[in-house]
């Protein structure tokens, strides 16, 4: 499990999602305080979601099916950091920590491809048995 890329590109994208959960911007106002700390529950949902897809490497068709779905469900989170940030006046996060969603969306894209590569790859032995 752990001496595949895929597996790596997995832990760097729970890294990058606790970092976010653990660097939210403070807001003053206490409607947007609840709403983010709702979404920064939704990422740990999602890095969750994602340290438990690690286990599934044996089905490796299943992975990159709820892949996908932690894909529609970063581009959903994407969409929430937007709208707060566009109805924040005082708070300005940091780029960095906006970077880190379209990159996991990235890395998950690239483990995804590799996951398909390591399916042929299995798929061709079997073939040659």
């Amino acid at each position: 499990m752990i001496q595949r890329v895929q597996t790596i590109y997995m832990i760097a994208i729970i890294g990058a999602l606790l970092i976010l959960f653990f660097s939210s911007p403070e807001v003053k106002d206490e409607d947007y305080t609840h709403i983010l700390d709702k979404v920064n529950y939704f990422n740990l949902m999602i890095s969750i979601l994602l340290a438990t897809n690690l286990f599934f490497f044996k089905k490796r068709n299943f992975q990159i099916k709820i892949n996908i779905f932690i894909i529609a469900l970063l581009t959903i989170e994407i969409v929430f950091w937007g709208i707060i940030i566009s109805r924040l006046e005082n708070t300005n996060p940091s780029v960095f920590v906006l970077l880190l969603l379209p990159l996991s969306i990235l890395l998950l894209i690239i483990t995804n491809k590799n996951i398909k590569k390591d399916e042929d790859l299995v798929r061709s032995v079997d073939r040659l048995r």
